[in-house]
């Protein structure tokens, strides 16, 4: 399965937010099981920069420790999730797709669904429009009710 993760809910992980039960728990079922986790390039970059200014301003970190941090941190996310690519194209259906006000959402849909995944978590599912099968959008919670037995090759 392969199972494409909104900006919200890594950051949810790396910040160890509220919902961090679940997003953890998702998040190694899947590891463990071997499925395939993806994330956009826009979502990597902007969570390198929301982590650098926690870390810069409210750890108070001074820049050189935060940037040997942030690029530990990257590669780690790098090593395992994989980048959902976009092209022209898909930017331009991301951006004329009427059904969305927030066209961040829209090009993450349209990222999750280059990449052929089956799933987009998100803590923000409202915000996605039906997709007419092309894709499950549903929250790390929902996830775990709907998937208590993640295995590997499994599917939704």
């Amino acid at each position: 399965m392969k199972v494409f993760f909104d900006t919200n809910v890594i950051l949810e992980y790396l910040m160890q937010r509220e919902r961090l039960d679940a997003t953890t728990r998702v998040i190694n079922q899947l590891v463990d099981a071997n499925h395939d986790l993806f994330m956009s390039a826009g979502g990597f970059y902007t969570i390198l920069y929301v982590v650098d200014k926690f870390l810069n301003k409210e750890l108070g970190i001074e820049k050189s420790k935060r940037v040997v941090f942030l690029r530990n941190m990257g590669r780690g996310l790098l090593n395992e999730y994989g980048i959902a690519g976009h092209d022209n194209e898909s930017l331009i259906q991301g951006i004329d797709d009427l059904r969305f006000s927030d066209l961040e959402d829209s090009c993450q849909l349209q990222a999750a669904i280059s990449a052929g995944c089956q799933c987009l978590l998100t803590f923000n599912a409202k915000d996605y429009p039906t997709t007419n099968g092309l894709i499950k959008t549903i929250t790390p919670e929902q996830f775990l009710l709907e998937n208590p037995d993640i295995t590997p090759n499994s599917q939704l």
